[in-house]
Protein backbone atom coordinates (compact mmCIF):
# COMPACT_ATOMS: atom_id res chain seq x y z
CA UNK A 1 0.00 0.00 0.00
CA UNK A 2 2.83 2.43 0.76
CA UNK A 3 4.36 1.85 -2.84
CA UNK A 4 1.22 2.31 -4.47
CA UNK A 5 0.83 5.63 -2.91
CA UNK A 6 4.27 6.62 -3.25
CA UNK A 7 3.82 6.03 -6.98
CA UNK A 8 0.54 7.28 -7.38
CA UNK A 9 2.28 10.49 -7.21
CA UNK A 10 3.73 11.51 -10.20
CA UNK A 11 6.15 13.45 -7.94
CA UNK A 12 8.57 10.68 -7.33
CA UNK A 13 9.91 10.82 -10.62
CA UNK A 14 11.75 14.30 -10.07
CA UNK A 15 13.75 11.89 -7.26
CA UNK A 16 15.20 10.22 -10.20
CA UNK A 17 18.10 11.94 -10.90
CA UNK A 18 19.01 11.75 -7.30
CA UNK A 19 18.98 8.14 -7.06
CA UNK A 20 20.89 7.83 -10.19
CA UNK A 21 23.59 10.08 -8.41
CA UNK A 22 23.64 8.64 -5.32
CA UNK A 23 23.38 5.06 -6.28
CA UNK A 24 26.23 5.62 -9.32
CA UNK A 25 28.68 6.82 -6.96
CA UNK A 26 27.89 4.07 -4.66
CA UNK A 27 28.57 1.70 -7.64
CA UNK A 28 31.45 3.29 -9.03
CA UNK A 29 33.20 3.78 -4.85
CA UNK A 30 32.74 -0.38 -5.01
CA UNK A 31 34.39 -0.68 -8.20
CA UNK A 32 37.37 1.59 -7.92
CA UNK A 33 37.89 -0.61 -4.17
CA UNK A 34 37.52 -3.73 -6.49
CA UNK A 35 40.48 -2.55 -8.73
CA UNK A 36 42.52 -1.07 -5.86
CA UNK A 37 42.53 -3.91 -3.31
CA UNK A 38 40.97 -6.82 -5.14
CA UNK A 39 43.93 -9.74 -7.02
CA UNK A 40 44.01 -9.69 -10.53
CA UNK A 41 42.40 -13.52 -10.48
CA UNK A 42 39.46 -11.60 -9.90
CA UNK A 43 36.73 -10.28 -11.95
CA UNK A 44 33.56 -8.44 -11.54
CA UNK A 45 31.03 -6.99 -13.89
CA UNK A 46 30.75 -3.35 -14.53
CA UNK A 47 26.65 -2.29 -14.51
CA UNK A 48 24.98 0.34 -16.17
CA UNK A 49 22.15 -0.22 -13.83
CA UNK A 50 20.99 -2.02 -10.89
CA UNK A 51 22.37 -2.21 -7.37
CA UNK A 52 24.65 -5.18 -7.71
CA UNK A 53 28.12 -6.35 -8.83
CA UNK A 54 28.85 -9.68 -10.23
CA UNK A 55 32.40 -10.47 -8.73
CA UNK A 56 33.88 -14.08 -9.84
CA UNK A 57 36.83 -15.31 -7.95
CA UNK A 58 39.42 -18.02 -8.80
CA UNK A 59 37.65 -21.48 -9.39
CA UNK A 60 39.07 -22.95 -6.27
CA UNK A 61 37.32 -20.63 -3.97
CA UNK A 62 34.06 -20.98 -2.50
CA UNK A 63 32.06 -18.26 -1.82
CA UNK A 64 29.80 -20.25 0.50
CA UNK A 65 33.00 -20.80 2.68
CA UNK A 66 34.70 -17.56 2.58
CA UNK A 67 30.74 -16.21 3.81
CA UNK A 68 31.50 -16.97 7.37
CA UNK A 69 34.83 -15.30 8.06
CA UNK A 70 32.89 -12.24 6.09
CA UNK A 71 30.52 -12.51 8.30
CA UNK A 72 32.81 -12.71 11.23
CA UNK A 73 34.34 -9.33 10.09
CA UNK A 74 31.07 -7.56 9.59
CA UNK A 75 31.05 -7.99 6.01
CA UNK A 76 28.05 -9.74 4.05
CA UNK A 77 27.34 -10.45 0.48
CA UNK A 78 24.92 -13.47 -1.43
CA UNK A 79 26.97 -16.63 -2.65
CA UNK A 80 26.60 -17.00 -6.23
CA UNK A 81 25.64 -20.42 -6.32
CA UNK A 82 22.15 -19.26 -4.92
CA UNK A 83 21.37 -17.70 -8.48
CA UNK A 84 21.88 -20.94 -10.25
CA UNK A 85 19.75 -24.52 -9.79
CA UNK A 86 23.28 -26.57 -10.63
CA UNK A 87 26.22 -26.59 -9.04
CA UNK A 88 27.50 -23.23 -10.81
CA UNK A 89 28.30 -19.68 -9.42
CA UNK A 90 30.46 -21.90 -6.22
CA UNK A 91 33.11 -19.17 -7.23
CA UNK A 92 31.31 -16.55 -7.62
CA UNK A 93 29.17 -13.68 -5.15
CA UNK A 94 26.50 -10.68 -5.63
CA UNK A 95 27.66 -7.47 -3.88
CA UNK A 96 25.13 -5.18 -3.76
CA UNK A 97 25.79 -0.91 -3.26
CA UNK A 98 22.35 -0.09 -2.87
CA UNK A 99 22.29 0.04 1.09
CA UNK A 100 25.60 0.98 2.60
CA UNK A 101 27.21 4.49 2.17
CA UNK A 102 30.51 4.87 0.15
CA UNK A 103 32.84 4.86 3.90
CA UNK A 104 31.38 1.30 4.73
CA UNK A 105 31.21 0.49 0.69
CA UNK A 106 34.72 1.53 0.73
CA UNK A 107 35.79 -0.55 3.96
CA UNK A 108 33.67 -3.43 3.34
CA UNK A 109 35.52 -4.21 0.22
CA UNK A 110 38.86 -4.13 1.79
CA UNK A 111 38.02 -6.46 4.00
CA UNK A 112 36.39 -8.84 1.87
CA UNK A 113 39.79 -8.30 -0.34
CA UNK A 114 41.96 -9.41 2.33
CA UNK A 115 40.03 -12.44 3.25
CA UNK A 116 40.11 -13.09 -0.33
CA UNK A 117 43.98 -13.37 -0.72
CA UNK A 118 44.48 -14.87 2.56
CA UNK A 119 42.23 -17.82 1.24
CA UNK A 120 44.63 -17.55 -2.20
CA UNK A 121 47.36 -17.77 -0.42
CA UNK A 122 46.00 -21.04 1.54
CA UNK A 123 45.20 -22.58 -1.11
CA UNK A 124 48.55 -21.78 -2.89
CA UNK A 125 50.63 -23.14 0.31
CA UNK A 126 49.41 -26.90 -0.30
CA UNK A 127 49.51 -26.42 -4.07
Amino acid sequence: RIAYEYFSDPSWYENIDQFISIYSRRRDIMIKTLEDTFPKSASWSKPKGGFFIWLKLPEYLNTKEILADAVRNKVAYVPGSGFYADDRGLSEARLAFCTENTERIEKGIKILSSIVKEKIKLYKSFK
